[in-house]
């Protein structure tokens, strides 16, 4: 019995993926020969020719592939997974069972709040989310090597700060900015503003770190062919390739990050961002937005933003857009990604302007046997100078920080260049480093 059934994901029905997209025995997945992974059938090819890059066997593998795909009747490969065409499955199997989710990898509610989270596979993430899971995306003895130098540079690692309310804080894990351009002229390079903590040092890259990033500059740019006009434009046709990498480390599942978005002052609007997860297994949380944030940033910024009409408008715009939102009750507005040893997390555009994330504090973290209870995440990140350059400064003497307006509309009366249906963005003061009330739209098209 075939495993593509209509089901209803927190609401929604989803029709059963084209008969095209199964494998011979009517899953859609199967298991890779070189890594033992599940795949989803379609992307096989392309996960022997990247994430599997280090068997010599890679291009016959990835041919034994595409002749299963011709001839459907041929079980007899070890590619072959999935459930038998004679397995009869219970009448009260739950639609999450009948997913082609294999591993938990990935969890959604199944209903509201508090509800019990169940599993999807990483295709419906795709299709839901705008993120991607790649499981072992480098060799595995690059990985392991990365992550063994990674931990032991991590004591000289900086815990960034951040102001809320008055009170300076310490950020719950320590960080490092690693430059890839590694003093190459014609790279991307932002010496004025930085993406994280002053406090946290900046250094070159390590070899093993720059043959990581030259496997997930190709590995963004193959993947992000299926999707090239929702990219921002300097990075279609190929063009995404990081700038820098930020090494954060997390000692314990006590020390963790809370929800936020990447900020889009160095890196421009609808970034794609590359997250690598090295050592013990952590809980990566992507969440929808709040669309009154931009009222809140708003209201705050009375000097600029000065006037009842404004103001109206704006709460208007951020209530009709929780509007929308609502009326798109059963969509995907929560999941969580569990995140293994040597596994990327893909953000694509609009990750950074409608979704927050997070890594949420563990009780219980199983150990690795290099780093134990440690992990070090690496997200590859590309600078965009122009973006920084004409950021404006707030009345604080700082940075404004360039952030998305879920609203999708310019205030009344305002010269913003945002036409109905695109992102609509403003600049605010940089409230980590205490709150001056700056506020203004973008006006840039």
């Amino acid at each position: 019995m075939s495993l593509k059934r209509r089901r209803t994901v927190a609401g929604v029905t989803h029709e059963p993926a084209p008969s095209a997209a199964a494998g011979p025995n009517g899953s859609r997945f199967v298991n890779c020969p070189v890594c033992g992974r599940s795949i989803a059938y379609p992307l096989i090819n392309s996960h022997l020719d990247t994430a599997c890059t280090a068997s010599a066997e890679g291009p016959q593998l990835a041919k034994v592939a595409q002749d299963q795909r011709q001839d459907p009747a041929n079980t007899g490969s070890s590619c072959t997974g999935g459930t038998p065409q004679d397995t009869k499955q219970p009448q009260t199997t739950q639609w999450w069972q009948q997913s082609g989710a294999q591993k938990s990898l990935v969890l959604v509610p199944s209903g509201g709040k508090g509800s019990k989270k169940v599993p999807i596979s990483l295709e419906e993430l795709r299709r839901e989310v705008p993120c991607e899971l790649v499981e072992n995306v480098l060799p595995k003895e690059l990985a392991n090597n990365l992550l063994t130098q990674l931990i032991t540079d991590a004591p000289t690692w900086h815990r960034g700060q951040w102001i809320m309310f008055g009170k300076t804080h310490a950020a719950p894990r320590t960080s490092c900015y690693y430059s890839l351009s590694n003093g190459q002229e014609g790279t991307e390079e932002s010496n004025d503003y930085k993406d994280v903590s002053p406090l946290v040092d900046r250094r070159d890259a390590p070899a093993d770190l720059c043959k990581a990033a030259r496997i997930i500059d190709d590995v963004v740019r193959r993947l992000g062919t299926r999707m090239d006009a929702d990219l921002a434009p300097r990075d279609r046709n190929g063009g995404w390739s990081a700038s820098y990498a930020l090494a954060n480390h997390y000692a314990d599942g006590q020390e963790a990050v809370g929800a936020h978005a990447d900020r889009l002052t160095p890196l421009g609007k609808r970034p794609t961002i590359a997250s690598l997860s090295l050592g013990a297994t952590r809980t990566f949380r992507l969440k929808r937005a709040d669309p009154t944030e931009t009222a809140k940033d708003a209201a705050s910024g009375s000097a600029e933003a000065k006037g009842e009409e404004r103001r109206q408008d704006i709460e208007g715009s951020a209530g009709d857009s929780a509007a929308r939102m609502g009326s798109a009750a059963g969509a995907i507005n929560s999941v969580d990604l569990s995140l293994e040893h040597n596994t990327l997390v893909i953000m694509w555009p609009p990750t950074q302007e409608e979704w927050r994330h997070e890594v949420p504090r563990s009780k219980k973290v199983s150990q690795h046997p290099i780093s134990g209870h440690a992990r070090i995440n690496l997200t590859f990140r590309r600078l965009d100078p122009a973006s920084a350059a004409r950021a404006p400064l707030c009345r604080c003497g700082n940075q404004a920080m360039l952030k998305a307006s879920l609203n999708r509309r310019p205030p009344a009366g305002g010269q913003a260049a945002v036409h109905s249906g695109q992102q609509g963005y403003y600049f605010a003061c940089d409230n980590t480093k205490g709150s001056c009330g700056f506020w203004r739209w973008d006006d840039e098209a």
